[in-house]
C-alpha cells in the first residue's frame, strides 16, 4: 500500500522501516513498492486522488481547472493530500489484493510443475 501512498521519495525508506520493524523480508518489500514506477505514477496519483474524493467528500473530482478556482491553495493542498492519503489506502488494498493473489497462483504453479520433475523417474538407459 505504501507504492500508492502520497509519500513520493520517500516510499522506499518507509517500506524498509516498516519491514524492519514487523520482520519482513526487506528485498520483496523493496520490490513491492516498486508499483509506483515513473510511466505508472501520474495514473496511481489520479486513482488515488479521485477514490479518496469519492470517499471522503461523496463525490469525483472535477477534471477541469475552474471546479478548483476560488479555493485557497493552503485548503487545495490539504483536501488533495487527504484525498490521495485515503485514496492510497484503499487503491494500494485493492492491488496488493489482486498482484497478491496472481503472484500467491503463480507460485504455487511454480512449486506443482518443479515437483512434478522431480517425482518423475529418471529415464531408462538403453540396452545396446
Amino acid at each position: 500500500m505504501l507504492g500508492c501512498s502520497p509519500f513520493l521519495g520517500v516510499q522506499v525508506l518507509l517500506a524498509l522501516v516498516l519491514a524492519r520493524f514487523v520482520g519482513l523480508n526487506r528485498i520483496a518489500t523493496v520490490l513491492g513498492v516498486q508499483i509506483s514506477i515513473p510511466p505508472l505514477t501520474p495514473v496511481i496519483l489520479f486513482a488515488t486522488a479521485q477514490v479518496g474524493a469519492l470517499v471522503l467528500r461523496g463525490h469525483w473530482l472535477p477534471m477541469r481547472l475552474a471546479g478548483f478556482r476560488g479555493l485557497p491553495a493552503a485548503r487545495l493542498l490539504a483536501d488533495l493530500f487527504m484525498d490521495m492519503l485515503v485514496g492510497g489506502v484503499l487503491v494500494g488494498a485493492f492491488f496488493a489484493i489482486i498482484l497478491g493473489t496472481v503472484t500467491a497462483l503463480g507460485l504455487r504453479s511454480f512449486k506443482s510443475r518443479r515437483n512434478l520433475l522431480e517425482a518423475r523417474p529418471a529415464p531408462l538407459s538403453r540396452l545396446p
